[in-house]
């Protein structure tokens, strides 16, 4: 599985992925509960999608010390926080180059899991700023041809 590709200069700010995302995660349109936010940065006219990337090398993962953010079987899957072990103590918020950890209603770690797979931020991005990327090919240590 690929993680989200993000082209924030094609962001217009429009918020749809955000009330998808609450809805997926909560069952209300809106903005609470959901993984992603859009930030607007006034003094350049700009939106820009606050989202987890997926990054291979995960900072937020680095930063939890109670080891409550990591990833299922397979490298290609997006970070997952277990809840259970979260202290919400915000570190991982302030790993994240990207902005996207937020704190739940219930004061613990939120991480986009790509829906599941659907990833219906980009499914809803008319502009294309959000997509699901594809998933690098893993090394074998055989050169292609």
């Amino acid at each position: 599985m690929g993680g989200l590709s993000v082209r924030e200069e094609l962001c217009t700010g429009c918020r749809a992925c955000v009330a998808v995302c609450a809805f997926w995660h909560t069952g209300r349109f809106g903005a609470l509960g959901g993984r992603i936010r859009v930030r607007h940065v006034p003094e350049r006219c700009e939106s820009q999608p606050a989202v987890c990337r997926q990054c291979r090398e995960a900072l937020c993962q680095d930063a939890c010390p109670a080891g409550a953010i990591g990833r299922g079987t397979g490298g290609g899957s997006p970070p997952r926080v277990d809840r259970d072990s979260c202290t919400g103590c915000g570190l991982c918020l302030e790993a994240c180059p990207h902005g996207g950890v937020s704190l739940d209603g219930e004061g613990k770690a939120a991480i986009c899991d790509l829906c599941g797979g659907e990833a219906w931020c980009a499914r809803v991005c008319f502009p294309g700023a959000l997509a699901l990327a594809r998933p690098e090919p893993e090394e074998d240590g055989h050169a292609s041809a």
